[in-house]
């Protein structure tokens, strides 16, 4: 499994700062339908993903 990460930092409506990440998942072997499912289920343990859930626009492709 790769993953890829990027991450933004930008200016919100206020004035202050707000982060975004688009992480970029390619799993060699694997079919879309699984792949999405590994994704979901990882992001739904995640320590790092539930500490940002609400906070962060995170974009999986």
């Amino acid at each position: 499994m790769d993953v890829v990460a990027s991450i933004d930092l930008s200016r919100n409506e206020t004035g202050g700062f707000e982060l975004a990440a688009a992480l970029a998942v390619a799993m060699a072997g694997i079919d879309q339908q699984t792949a999405e499912r590994v994704v979901q289920g990882a992001r739904a343990v995640c320590l790092y993903s539930n500490a940002i859930r609400s906070n962060v626009d995170v974009s999986v492709r």
